[in-house]
């Protein structure tokens, strides 16, 4: 998997997506606590994360270096998609959440997923797809029991619940009819 930068010349470089990066952001984050231990008393998780964007913005310099642009012109250049990569795995939790699964069907944890699914109440009756959660359970799930007004504002939870109801009914009307889509 790869990250992909377009420059404004048209010039493409890629990036391999956490490629080791993991274990980049950990060694950074000890190097910074030996660095400044102060940083001990924020949230580990929070420092793990700065990181985690750190060591992700180096390795996209090395890219940028490999591709043969010096060390100003990588750095003015290089930043992480992590964050925004994060926030879309997020939106998309949300949006698939009340639709669909992954379906695993072998033992062996890993192998690829054998295919994707409406949620398991649908497997337990054939027509459920009719029955899945309406706009008044999504909405008390998304208002009181998430919490989401008071972590993200009414405005933008309103605006997720209406994402919610528009992906799964255009999830529902291609898993109606799967041979109207186009083939690629």
């Amino acid at each position: 998997m790869f990250t992909r930068f377009i420059l404004e010349d048209g010039t493409k470089v890629a990036t391999p997506w956490l490629d080791g990066v993991f274990e980049r952001a950990l060694e950074l984050g000890s190097k910074w606590l030996k660095k400044n231990p102060k940083l001990e008393t924020i949230p580990s998780d929070a420092l793990f994360l700065q990181a985690l964007e750190s060591a992700d913005t180096l390795r996209s310099v090395e890219a940028f270096k490999a591709a043969g642009f010096d060390t100003d012109t990588a750095l003015h250049y290089a930043h992480s998609h992590l964050p925004e990569r994060f926030m879309m795995m997020g939106l998309l939790g949300y949006l698939t959440f009340y639709t669909w699964y992954f379906k695993f069907e072998s033992p062996d944890p890993a192998d690829p997923p054998t295919d994707f699914g409406l949620t398991e109440d649908a497997a337990k009756e054939e027509d459920s797809i009719k029955t899945r959660v309406s706009e008044e359970e999504l909405r008390k799930i998304m208002y009181s029991e998430q919490q989401l007004p008071e972590a993200i504002g009414s405005e933008a939870t309103e605006h997720l619940l209406k994402a919610c109801l528009a992906y799964d009914r255009w999830v529902r009307s291609h898993l109606k009819s799967p041979k109207k889509r186009k083939k690629k």
